[in-house]
């Protein structure tokens, strides 16, 4: 058992590089006596032993000195962050009031678009329903190249009425830019070969086409359409919003031919306003 324990340190003694001298001291137990043996492994084991803890404490001692450095490098990045971090935080703006404020401003510089209103009425809207096709509940968007056509055929017409008095196509209405100004109006055009197109008191007959006044009343038959435009900036599209109305369109608006002309001839050179009925003028009142 000692004879394998001796082999084994002497076997360890030469890996770890001791002189080869206690291996071969180790080997020569032939030759030497057992006195002799016990005393080369008592050196042997000595040497291996204080080996083993020098190489410790060179293994502590790059192991504290490896520590020591990373904690400087640690401490000189922090130090550094904190020196760069401090006036940059200094120079950066609050962090949500720019942003609503950018919205805000972005939302006042927003296009408005160009709106027309269109209200109808027809005396037999509750029993025919001539307007069931027509969308009352929101706005339609056309590009600015579309034309907004008002017929009795809904494969040709945007606008369709279901009456089979109106015309395939009976009237159409374009946006465009005024010339010369950033201005934008509608033209309108009639369509139908059969009925002519009234736009307050403007006949026209087929193919016959004028500009669409701010407001006005447009009539075919028995339908009165209340157009009114609200202007806006958009170039690339416009919007329509259709509305019904319960009552007459003409008895609501004021015409000329419903001023009140004295005997005399001479008709007053005041409009009435609307909402108010005629009353009766004395001739000694003009001079």
């Amino acid at each position: 058992m000692a004879a394998r324990v001796f082999l084994c340190t002497s076997a360890a003694a030469e890996s770890w590089g001791f002189p080869a001298d206690h291996g071969e001291i180790a080997r020569g137990g032939d030759n030497s006596s057992n006195g002799s043996r016990g005393q080369s492994q008592q050196s042997l084991s000595k040497h291996f032993f204080r080996a083993r803890a020098r190489d410790l404490e060179v293994l502590c001692s790059r192991w504290r000195g490896a520590q020591e450095i990373f904690q400087r490098r640690a401490e000189t990045n922090f130090a550094g962050s904190r020196s760069h971090s401090a006036p940059r935080f200094h120079r950066l703006p609050a962090p949500r009031a720019p942003l609503v404020m950018s919205s805000f401003e972005e939302a006042e510089t927003e296009e408005t678009v160009t709106c027309l209103h269109l209200t109808f009425y027809h005396p037999g809207q509750g029993e025919k329903m001539m307007f069931r096709c027509l969308d009352f509940c929101q706005r339609q968007q056309l590009r600015a190249d579309d034309t907004a056509k008002f017929g009795r055929d809904p494969s040709l017409c945007s606008y369709s009425l279901a009456d089979t008095r109106v015309s395939r196509i009976q009237f159409s209405l374009q946006f465009y830019r005024k010339l010369h100004t950033s201005e934008y109006g509608f033209e309108i055009k009639n369509l139908s070969k059969k009925t002519k197109l009234t736009v307050d008191q403007t006949e026209l007959g087929y193919l016959n086409k004028i500009d669409l006044p701010w407001k006005c009343i447009i009539c075919f038959g028995d339908y009165q359409i209340l157009a009114e435009i609200q202007e806006g900036e958009a170039v690339d599209y416009f919007e329509t919003h259709l509305h019904l109305a319960e009552a007459p369109i003409l008895q609501e608006r004021c015409l000329p031919s419903l001023q009140p002309i004295p005997e005399n001839g001479i008709s007053p050179s005041f409009p009435l306003c609307q909402g108010k009925s005629p009353t009766e003028i004395d001739e000694n009142e003009l001079y």
